[in-house]
């Protein structure tokens, strides 16, 4: 399966972006500066339309070309005028390979890809000082290689020198909290490079590519800046017959499906094992499907080439009803919004059922030819990270687990028995140097218990460390008898005139209604005490997604000292705070 990349689409996206003039529905906005060491004029309009396309509104700043240094350096800037969240610096493989040819010994070319890096790392470092986050191009690779196939094992050629800055690149971006990467290169070599690289366009215009593949260049960077805002899709519902296995299980029996054996048996193995790939990285897997439901487990108990095992769903269903309405029910159980979810049904009347009754729900269009589903599921752009935390690989087991506590509930008469049945403990204590990954992460993908919605990232948290006495941070991490739920919470707070506010305060919507604000918020209290201060001071920033808490705070006795209807601050004294009831146990010294 290949994508389409034609003009169509190119000029559709364009006129979009020019037409952006206003934020007329009141949507997010995100602020993003544009520094090019090529002509931005179309890049900048189609990244607009892109941004629009995952659901925020763009405002967009865009530096006169090759001006990136001065605008960066210069404290009073245009750039810096703007106060942008994101500063997207976009790099033009052919600059650096006319850097690369105007050297002028074998020695300068040896030295170019760390030369080069530092010019870009100098930027870049100076926009993260400034607390803003940058996205980065790499850079597409050369046709000239100029030794054949020796020319990938050295920094002589061209072709080998773009690779080892841009193998730099990734070192350095990978340890440059605040950074992330637009994989150019990929991009580049997915399209194919000389149609990427539209040489006449670059020497007439200075086109970092062809027009036709900015789309897709865009469509990276703004789900990138999505994922940074919480964008983030986490669960992958998966239809059975015809799509984990070929043919109908029901009809043909354990042993007339198509799996393993032959060439079609192998591609449907091949998609299991990708799946699981994504499993790995901490996207939730689940099942839903028209089938008797002993029927449809068997093949994940019995069938001797299946890749997936019943313990790498998180939630089975199998009934018939519509698929729409059994969707609905997942989330319910797994406690995630419905935008976060991913279905893949190879039937074309399930996906238009979805698509219509539930069009927050992403719905990739599968191909006829199994052998093509993970092409389709690539081109759908549907799995942006952030990072990578050790606990991505054990999420869809938690979410397993979180099923079967639904399904214990039922046996108790009241919440208090049920919660008291749990043996809930936890661990609280301020926030590691190891944990910042996760914390930063947990602050980047809650959206429903998230009290200011700033996306705290994780320089900043690191910078929170380094004050303990002006800062206060927390992790709250909890198991039961059912297993270990892993980080669930965390707070940060600064102490000011006496007072603790509470700058961030997520939980995952896993933990909800198991007293685990309570204990929070008890620990807070005794925090503040502990520090000789005051009162809690907090602020409740209303978004499209955060309605869940907005009683977050009058709930435990605060009073209202400022604020409208999208914004309020609270505060509570320590005397007036009464310690609420739980059933949770601590498991360390809070």
């Amino acid at each position: 399966m290949t994508t389409a990349y034609g003009n169509d689409r190119y000029l559709q996206m364009a006129r979009a972006g020019r037409a952006l003039r206003e934020n007329s529905e009141g949507r997010p906005e995100i602020r993003i500066a544009i520094l090019a060491d090529h002509a931005p004029q179309q890049l900048s309009q189609v990244l607009k339309a892109a941004v629009a396309e995952q659901g925020f509104f763009p405002a967009v700043y865009e530096a006169d070309y090759a001006t990136a240094a001065p605008e960066a350096y210069d404290a009073g800037s245009g750039l810096h005028r703007f106060q942008a969240d994101f500063v997207y610096v976009s790099l033009a493989m052919q600059k650096y390979r006319a850097r690369f040819f105007s050297s002028g010994s074998p020695e300068a070319r040896e030295a170019l890809p760390a030369e080069y890096l530092r010019e870009v790392g100098g930027i870049v470092a100076v926009l993260l000082g400034r607390g803003v986050g940058v996205v980065l191009d790499n850079l597409a690779l050369p046709v000239e290689r100029m030794f054949g196939n020796y020319g990938a094992l050295t920094a002589q050629s061209c072709y080998g020198s773009v690779l080892k800055f841009n193998a730099l690149l990734a070192d350095f971006v990978g340890t440059s909290r605040g950074c992330q990467l637009n994989d150019v290169m990929f991009l580049a070599n997915r399209v194919g490079t000389e149609a990427f690289l539209d040489e006449r366009l670059w020497a007439s215009s200075k086109y970092l590519c062809a027009p036709r593949f900015l789309p897709e260049l865009a469509a990276g960077v703004a789900r990138g800046l999505a994922a940074r805002k919480g964008r983030l899709k986490k669960c992958i519902v998966l239809d059975l017959d015809n799509t984990l296995w070929g043919g109908v299980v029901g009809d043909d029996g354990i042993e007339g499906i198509k799996l393993g054996g032959d060439a079609e048996g192998e591609a449907f193995q091949a998609f299991q094992r990708y799946l699981l790939g994504l499993k790995q990285r901490g996207y939730v897997l689940a099942v839903c499907s028209k089938n008797n439901p002993e029927t449809a487990g068997t093949a994940f108990r019995t069938h001797p080439e299946m890749i997936m095992q019943e313990e790498d769903v998180a939630i089975f269903v199998a009934n018939w009803n519509d698929k729409a309405s059994n969707l609905e029910y997942i989330a319910r159980v797994l406690n995630l919004g419905l935008d976060s979810f991913v279905f893949v049904d190879d039937s074309p009347f399930e996906r238009s059922q979805v698509r219509q009754a539930l069009p927050m729900v992403a719905v990739p269009e599968l191909p006829e030819d199994v052998a093509d589903y993970v092409a389709a599921l690539e081109a759908g752009g549907y799995f942006e990270a952030t990072g990578l935390s050790e606990e991505d690989a054990s999420r869809n087991q938690k979410y397993r687990e979180e099923a079967q506590r639904s399904t214990e509930q039922i046996k108790y008469q009241n919440i208090d028995e049920y919660l008291a049945s749990l043996g809930m403990e936890m661990q609280c204590g301020p926030v590691a140097p190891d944990d910042l990954a996760r914390v930063a992460q947990l602050f980047q993908r809650s959206n429903q218990f998230n009290l200011r919605t700033q996306r705290t990232s994780e320089a900043t948290c690191e910078q929170y460390l380094r004050e303990p006495d002006r800062y206060l941070t927390l992790q709250l991490r909890l198991r039961d008898k059912f297993g270990d739920y892993g980080l669930i919470s965390a707070a940060c707070g600064e102490v000011r005139d006496g007072v603790l506010f509470v700058s961030e305060l997520v939980m995952s919507c896993r933990v909800l209604k198991r007293g685990v604000e309570e204990y929070l918020m008890n620990h807070l209290f005794a925090q503040a005490r502990r520090r000789g201060l005051k009162g809690v001071e907090g602020e409740y920033i209303r978004t499209e997604k955060n309605s869940l808490v907005r009683d977050f705070f009058p709930r435990f006795g605060f009073e209202l000292v400022a604020g409208d209807d999208v914004r309020q601050v609270w505060r509570l004294a320590l005397e007036k705070y009464q310690p609420r009831k739980t059933f949770i146990t601590p498991a360390n010294d809070d």
